[in-house]
């Protein structure tokens, strides 16, 4: 991805995030010393009620879900919403399924390759209001973890949520742009 081009990504996502129409959840993927680190920022809306409680990894499987932060493992209760129509790509790589060595922060996530697709949110979460997650897979690359480069977006009726794997080398600098957009957001 160029520069110009990644620049272009982060004020066009600065502009879409600050829509109150939708909400939307941005995480992001770095190698960082020797781990990768999923980290998330925003809101979600949904249109269901919720079909199930419960707890979630904070896990990945390219061809089926990505959940992000919680504490422990399994991590914080959550609510899992049945969200009909969550379009997107079938999977972010060929990886198996991985569940990261600790997490942080809000739960929340998306499962997109099972029987039904799923919003994953905190018991009891209010629509729109702030969510912010980490999940760190200690030991692992991109490529030991099978996920490929790329911005991947799963949207419904009423949100969206984007996984961004940037390529190794620009991911600092990317992680860096994105959180000066959603500080300025904030504000």
């Amino acid at each position: 991805m160029t520069f110009a081009r990644m620049w272009l990504f982060v004020a066009l996502t600065a502009i879409s995030a600050a829509s109150p129409a939708r909400g939307a959840m941005i995480v992001t993927a770095i190698e960082t010393g020797g781990d990768v680190v999923l980290s998330g920022t925003g809101s979600l809306t949904f249109a269901a009620d919720v079909t199930l409680g419960g707890s979630v990894n904070h896990a990945l499987r390219p061809s089926a879900y990505v959940f992000v932060g919680g504490v422990g493992v399994p991590s914080n209760d959550v609510d899992w919403y049945n969200e009909l129509g969550v379009g997107g790509p079938a999977a972010f790589g060929s990886g198996p399924a991985v569940f990261a060595t600790s997490g942080s922060g809000d739960a929340f996530g998306i499962a997109f390759g099972l029987t039904d697709d799923f919003v994953v949110a905190p018991v009891g979460y209010v629509p729109g209001t702030p969510l912010s997650g980490s999940s760190t897979y200690a030991g692992h690359t991109f490529a030991s973890l099978g996920i490929f480069p790329g911005t991947y977006t799963w949207t419904w009726s009423t949100d969206s949520i984007t996984l961004i794997v940037p390529e190794p080398s620009t991911g600092t600098l990317l992680t860096l742009a994105l959180a000066l957009a959603f500080a300025a957001r904030r504000r």
